[in-house]
């Protein structure tokens, strides 16, 4: 019986001529489109079961006929009738075997895990350096219990106490002063007639230094 030449070509029958009309083999068109030779064999055979799903079908086809100089517009209208008369509109591959679907696995090996693990205690041990070279370099507090600021009185010395850091070097006046075990330290300094500004600092070794300044007026009873 004659085949009727009126029926309507299929899109691989469409797809087929313009190759060979191009005269481009399946092999080179596979080259120039980067599309495995075994899907464009599909797609012109019609055999969708063979093919990924429909978003990668239609780029296919539009990557074809772009490689063959043609309009891609009238061969995905086609492409979707066919897909819908076949009812595999959404997922044309979905009858595929998984394995035949590309995945990309991430694989968590001792190797990766040492890695993370040694990058971890790294990220550690420069934070806790950090901290170490922040308390080092902090002033070492002082505390003064005496005198108040401003005090006014008529003895001839003043009893300067309170607390330092241990082990910093706490000076009054510019003068050394050993502070005890517990940081604590007491003082007595000479005071000259009038306004009396008292100096108290403290140091250690890399740090900034922390001063605290106490004011005392010495008013001496007249004989």
């Amino acid at each position: 019986m004659p085949e009727n030449s009126n029926q309507p070509k299929s899109l691989g029958q469409s797809l087929t001529e313009l190759r060979e009309r191009s005269h481009v083999s399946l092999r080179s068109l596979s080259q120039t489109t980067r599309i495995q030779e075994k899907y464009l064999s599909a797609l012109e055979a019609g055999r969708y079961e063979e093919l990924p799903d429909e978003i990668y079908v239609r780029s296919f086809v539009k990557s074809v006929t772009g490689a063959l100089r043609d309009d891609s517009g009238p061969y995905l209208v086609k492409l979707t009738e066919e897909l819908e008369a076949c009812g595999k509109a959404s997922r044309p591959g979905a009858n595929r075997q998984i394995q035949d679907i590309p995945t990309v696995a991430l694989t968590v090996t001792p190797t990766v895990i040492k890695r993370l693990l040694v990058g971890l205690a790294g990220a550690v041990l420069l934070l806790l350096m950090g901290l170490a070279v922040r308390v080092a370099l902090r002033p070492p507090p002082i505390v003064l219990t005496a005198p108040e600021d401003g005090l006014v009185t008529t003895g001839a010395t003043v009893e300067v106490a309170g607390n330092a850091e241990a082990g910093a070097d706490l000076r009054i006046n510019g003068v050394g002063v050993a502070p005890g075990r517990d940081g604590s330290f007491k003082e007595t300094i000479d005071l000259h007639r009038g306004t009396n500004l008292i100096k108290i600092t403290a140091k250690k070794r890399h740090s900034g230094e922390a001063v605290v300044y106490r004011r005392v007026v010495y008013e001496p009873i007249e004989n």
